[in-house]
């Protein structure tokens, strides 16, 4: 370092350490060099190497303890609390301490982010992550800076949308957060506004036998005319009938609004006739009550009894551990006019210290590699571009993305949890059921809004007195 200028030798020295203490030649606790040994390393002046060391306790990067050296204090994910509070240094991470929950439960998913995080924190030594998991996180959440997963989970929380950060309230600090994606925190209907800052995507995917799908698909009603024309006796196993009455042009909500209607209702009768016709046939089969066991209906039933099935993106995961990728294929569900997405949002909540931080923790999950690594551990399907196009995906994001310059991306947003189950999962799912097996005669359009109607009615008076019994205790 002699040809330096010597005010600028303690840097260049900085820089180096810096550059040892984040690649992990030095871990958390590692003693470094003798202050003498980096003299002699670096060819320069203890006077030096002593400004360069102050820059990285500044940083909170190292601590020195008199007589004895310099300690690495870069922070690793890893690590158990315990165990750094029983080493001989003071555990000293940083003032950014930023506490993460995940909705990911699973070991492997766990496994996943805990070593793409502990990457994260390694480039940011100035962020101190806590990560928790779990779907019922409940009120435990509250006191979260970021949360990961499902819009379900987000509600699950207990934060309401008004307790978060949207896009425009932080866009200043990451103005292109979502360059080269396909989906945006715009692209993403919904009355709460845009508090919902999507990283991944989770979609159905029909499977099937090599070289058994039809030559074109628009929707899902292709699949059945085609098995109906070739006299087909093994069915299509649905998933969801949700899946399949939005490939087919059938809406049942405004989520932009917050309201339930069936728009067009010749289609959905139509629609719905054709997969009774199609049910009475023994072209579709849809196991309402049955929980998926992915191990047992792929390797007993698909091929046999069932010759096409929905699948999402975990039971692919199970599909390629079993060992069944070279028998089998697999393409995005048809997605006719509408697109049924189950997205992965990240939910910056408000009262955080550290929102740019939080943007800084997203923008790494949407970096290309981490996009890619989403995709191969099977956590979520991209929205970067490049990945999705890399990875025979680009008819799939160039209809996204289509869909969304348009009329943005109609996604699935439970405006309002309770109604979600209420309406969805235990009314409209079930009358269809009946009407598609013949056990229901009634015109089920008219049926279902009459329920529903008085489903909103219901709970508008809990709300209301729940607001006003709130009103009369703060009196």
């Amino acid at each position: 370092m002699d040809s330096l200028p010597r005010k600028l030798r303690h840097l260049q020295v900085y820089e180096a350490l810096k550059a040892d203490l984040r690649s992990g030649r030095f871990p958390f606790g590692r003693r470094l060099p003798a202050m003498n040994e980096l003299v002699r390393q670096y060819q320069v002046s203890i006077n030096s190497v002593c400004r360069a060391i102050e820059l990285l306790k500044e940083e909170k990067l190292v601590r020195t303890k008199v007589g004895d050296g310099i300690y690495s204090m870069v922070p690793d994910l890893s690590m158990s609390h315990s165990k750094i509070e029983n080493m001989d240094i003071p555990y000293i991470v940083s003032s950014k301490k930023i506490k993460v929950w995940i909705e990911d439960p699973k070991d492997w998913q766990v496994e996943f982010w805990r070593r793409m995080l502990t990457r994260f924190q390694e480039e940011n030594p100035d962020i101190a992550l806590e990560l928790c998991f779990g779907l019922n996180a409940g009120e435990a959440a509250k006191d979260a800076d970021l949360l990961l997963g499902g819009l379900c989970f987000l509600y699950q929380c207990g934060v309401e949308t008004s307790a978060l950060l949207s896009y425009e309230d932080v866009k200043s600090f990451r103005p292109h957060l979502y360059e080269n994606k396909f989906m945006s925190t715009d692209s993403v209907v919904s009355d709460k506004g845009a508090c919902f800052f999507p990283f991944g995507f989770n979609t159905t995917f029909i499977l099937g036998k090599k070289g058994a799908f039809p030559q074109r698909l628009r929707h899902c009603a292709d699949i059945l005319e085609f098995m109906k024309k070739s006299g087909d006796e093994a069915p299509f196993l649905l998933w969801s009938i949700g899946n399949c009455l939005a490939s087919c042009g059938c809406c049942f909500k405004d989520v932009s609004k917050g309201q339930y209607e069936f728009r067009n209702r010749a289609k959905w009768k139509n629609v719905l006739n054709r997969l009774r016709d199609h049910m009475k046939h023994g072209n579709l089969l849809w196991k309402i009550k049955e929980g998926y066991v992915w191990e047992g209906i792929i390797q007993k039933e698909l091929g046999a009894s069932v010759r096409f099935m929905e699948i999402d993106i975990g039971g692919l995961r199970e599909i390629r551990n079993l060992g069944l990728t070279s028998a089998l294929e697999w393409i995005p569900y048809p997605t006719g006019t509408l697109y049924w997405l189950f997205s992965k949002y990240a939910g910056i909540v408000r009262r955080t210290s550290f929102p740019d931080e939080c943007l800084r923790i997203l923008e790494y999950i949407l970096r290309g590699s981490v996009q890619q690594e989403l995709l191969d551990q099977m956590i979520a399907m991209p929205i970067d571009r490049k990945v999705m196009e890399e990875n025979g995906y680009q008819g799939l994001s160039e209809g996204l993305a289509a869909k969304a310059r348009k009329d943005r991306i109609p996604v699935e947003v439970p405006f309002d949890l309770e109604m979600h189950f209420a309406v969805e999962k235990h009314t409209l799912m079930w009358d269809i059921y009946y009407y598609l097996i013949g056990k229901a005669e009634d015109d089920v359009i008219e049926c279902l809004e009459r329920k529903i109607r008085y489903l909103m009615e219901v709970h508008r008076k809990r709300i209301q007195a729940a607001l006003h019994k709130a009103t009369r205790m703060l009196r």
